[in-house]
């Protein structure tokens, strides 16, 4: 035997006694154990957003309005005397106004002339003017007791004193009177000049070619009219 192969048959038979030695099993390689995933940091919880809570505004007080005679004496007082009377006969023309209109729409066609509807809108529509042109005086007079009162909180400040309670007193209650004043006064011109369009369709609608071309003719003026009124002052639209 050739050394080649006893050093082979050695190294054959050390490999059987190892397998035997084992149990007749084959070594099996270390099992590692599973890997776990990585852990997932999760940010911290954000505080809660504190709750703003917006109060409602208060209210507005309410205008308490005075008795007619203080209204009276503030107006004849802040405009004059023959102003106001002269006022209450344009604010009845307009009642009147409103309450023949209302008849002459009740009554239709079959009571009312053509005539006597352009009449009776021709007078409207001048009671109406005139009621404007009142409130326009009363408009101003509100301004000037605004700027009566600005100018005693401005008079106080440059002395370093306290405005006058009694002066602001005074001053505020006429500025409301005539407040309440216009308030009323303009909801009846308006309901007034609301009756008069109403009044103008039905002239337009209820008396043939004669009713279309005098509605046709009054719109023309009313153009032309708003045209010279472009920068303000009074309602050309009636």
């Amino acid at each position: 035997m050739t050394t080649v192969a006893v050093v082979a048959a050695v190294l054959a038979a050390l490999a059987l006694g190892g397998y035997l030695l084992a149990g007749g099993q084959r070594s099996r390689p270390p099992v590692r154990p599973a890997s776990r995933p990585p852990a997932v940091r999760r940010p911290a919880p954000r505080p809660a957003a504190a709750r703003v809570v917006v109060a409602s505004p208060a209210p507005a007080p309410r205008r308490i309005a005075p008795p007619p005679e203080e209204v009276r004496r503030v107006l004849a007082r802040r405009l004059d005397a023959d102003w106001e009377q002269a006022q209450r006969l344009v604010r009845q023309a307009v009642a009147e106004a409103e309450h023949d209109i209302e008849v002459a729409m009740r009554a239709g066609v079959q009571t009312t002339s053509f005539h006597a509807a352009t009449n009776l809108h021709r007078r409207s529509w001048q009671t109406a003017d005139r009621a404007h042109a009142g409130l326009r005086a009363a408009r101003a007079a509100e301004r000037a007791i605004g700027s009566a009162i600005r100018q005693t909180h401005e008079a106080a400040r440059a002395h370093g004193v306290g405005p006058s309670r009694a002066t602001l007193d005074v001053l505020h209650r006429e500025r409301t009177a005539v407040r309440c004043y216009l308030d009323q006064y303009e909801k009846e011109v308006d309901e007034l000049n609301l009756q008069t369009r109403g009044l103008k369709h039905h002239i337009r609608d209820s008396f043939g070619s004669s009713g279309l071309q005098w509605y046709l003719d009054l719109e023309e003026r009313n153009r032309r009219r708003r045209e010279e009124r472009y920068s303000g002052g009074g309602d050309g639209t009636r």
